[in-house]
Formats: C-alpha cells, sequence, structure tokens
C-alpha cells in the first residue's frame, strides 16, 4: 500500500508543447485527480472523480484548455491518494506533443515522469495532554505562548500529531532526436 501516489510529467517546454494526454488504466480501482500547471498558473484541475480502470483522453492544447495566448501546460500530475498493495499500470499512459518551429535538427528533446508515494505510513498522535500531566506519553512538554508550561489543553486535546511514512520515488526520462 502506499500514500499520496502520484505521476508526475514534465513537459519539455524548451522545445515542445503537449497537446493531448491519456490516462492509462490501472489493475484495481482508485479514483484520483488529473491536475495541470501552466507557465502563467500553478496547477489547476483537470478531472477530479477519475476512475484508474478507464483510459481517458484529454485535449490538452491552449485552445482546449481555453487558456489565454501565450500560456501552455508545463506539468500533469496524477494524484492517486491511497493505492492498495499492488497497485499497477495495465494500459499504458501517453501524450502527444509538437515541436516547436524554433527547435533545430539533432536538438535533443528530454522527457521526464516521476511516479512515487509513501509507505508504511502510521498516523503519529498523542492524545493524552493535562493539566495535571504535562507530558504526553511521546516525552514533549505542552508550552504556553510566553515559554511556560501551562495551558496544556483538555484530557484527549490533541497535542503532536504528524506522518511516519517514508517517501520513495522513480524517475523515468528518455529522449527524442529532432529530425528536420
Amino acid at each position: 500500500r502506499m500514500d499520496n501516489f502520484f505521476v508526475h510529467i514534465k513537459v519539455p517546454t524548451d522545445a515542445a508543447r503537449i497537446t493531448t494526454f491519456s490516462s492509462g488504466k490501472w489493475n484495481q480501482p482508485v479514483f484520483y485527480k488529473i491536475r495541470y500547471k501552466t507557465n502563467m498558473n500553478d496547477y489547476r484541475d483537470l478531472t477530479t472523480n477519475a476512475s484508474s480502470t478507464a483510459v481517458t483522453q484529454f485535449g490538452l492544447s491552449t485552445q482546449s484548455l481555453g487558456l489565454q495566448a501565450g500560456e501552455y501546460v508545463t506539468d500533469v500530475r496524477l494524484e492517486f491518494g491511497t493505492v492498495p498493495a499492488g497497485f499497477a499500470m495495465t494500459e499504458k499512459m501517453c501524450f502527444t506533443q509538437y515541436v516547436l518551429g524554433t527547435v533545430t535538427d539533432g536538438f535533443k528533446i528530454v522527457n521526464r515522469a516521476e511516479i512515487g508515494g509513501q509507505y508504511n505510513t502510521v498516523n503519529v498522535s498523542t492524545q493524552h495532554i493535562d493539566a495535571n500531566n504535562p507530558i504526553s506519553s511521546s516525552g514533549a512538554v505542552i508550552i504556553n505562548g510566553a515559554g511556560n508550561q501551562g495551558e496544556y489543553g483538555g484530557t484527549g486535546s490533541l497535542g503532536i500529531s504528524g506522518n511516519s511514512g517514508q517517501w520513495r520515488t522513480g524517475t523515468s526520462i528518455w529522449t527524442t532526436n529532432v529530425k528536420r
């Protein structure tokens, strides 16, 4: 099982523009979000309820997305949240891009995709903090704004929380030689 599982495609915008994207297909059902980033705006949702067991095609051109003149997609990100153990792609995702007219013969376009997530995730929290016992079960002391012990919160108040998951990522890079 992995939490915060993602696939990130970095578009080689120095030489190309992405025009279409096909989501691929996965072996187990999970709903996920597809987001895109442009050279003028941060991430926006392309879809928020995609099904991992269905292939979906999207137009990502400036015209398809209704972007401003001169605005283009620089990144595509699939955000799955938690996926079960054994989650695997059964039909490859793909995208098409066109090469800019300014790119010369012999130029190498570098494409990049990253995949990752967190494993061994355990929610860490301390619930036992009160005025009679300011030391939590993890040894943390709750300090008030003046730097003094006190104002501990009532019994059962959340004192400390965190996520112990370890990130695991992998990157794939491939090149395309331009022939003019």
